[in-house]
């Protein structure tokens, strides 16, 4: 693991990968594996790269790829042309950066903030009153029969609507509305691999959530949530 508050171990971590990689690679594909990236451009590089893939995973593409080019700005990587029928510009270590990575010597470098929270197993700790998780048990428990049954019901209607090519029902409890709607969805996997990579740069948005799971321990009917 990579202490991502340690600024000369990012460094050397960086470097250690560009000097550990059999094939020389530009900038965004060493930003791409340090963070983790799924893409498929970037496999190749990643199966070289096994042990640091995913190892700066905290930090944004982005911020990483400003962690890359602050070790170029300071002369410890430098941008080379490769190739006989176009160039290529990749990157490579310098005098300076393979002297610092042999010695370990240290390097200051600003890194990002890391507001991700951390968490950890808590087991049976007791951090909440033991009549407040039973009652959100009770509470998960009757949710997932009613969702359960809610589901039900709805295709049974639905399907009352729509064999009797009726678009809508009043009562005196409800108005019920039955009408196809489409939605136009973009494969995550398609989007990746047919649009340019400059292009995913500027769109991509990373969002972060902390979402609560609950596995009911209940009978069979009862779905877990």
């Amino acid at each position: 693991m990579v202490d991502v508050h340690n600024a000369s171990e990012v460094a050397w971590t960086i470097l250690g990968l560009v000097a550990g990689l059999k094939t020389q690679y530009g900038k965004g594909t060493l930003s791409k594996v340090l963070k983790g990236s799924k893409s498929k451009y970037v496999a190749r590089a990643a199966s070289e790269a096994k042990e640091v893939y995913g190892c700066l995973s905290v930090f944004s593409e982005e911020q990483v790829d400003g962690l890359v080019q602050q070790l170029i700005d300071a002369g410890y990587l430098e941008v080379l042309q490769v190739g006989t029928m176009f160039e290529v510009n990749v990157l490579g270590l310098t005098d300076k950066g393979r002297q610092t990575l042999d010695q370990h010597l240290l390097i200051d470098m600003t890194l990002p903030k890391v507001y991700s929270a951390e968490f950890t197993s808590g087991g049976d700790v007791p951090i909440l009153d033991k009549e407040v998780l039973d009652e959100y048990y009770q509470v998960k428990v009757e949710l997932s029969k009613l969702i359960k049954k809610e589901g039900e019901l709805k295709e049974q209607i639905k399907k009352a609507m729509t064999d009797n090519q009726f678009s809508n029902i009043h009562t005196e409890n409800m108005d019920l509305f039955c009408k196809k709607v489409e939605r136009v969805l973009y494969p995550k996997d398609k989007v990746e691999a047919l649009v340019p990579e400059e292009l995913l740069e500027k769109i991509r948005v990373l969002k972060e959530t902390v979402v609560l799971v609950a596995k009911l321990k209940v009978k069979e009917e009862v779905r877990s949530e």
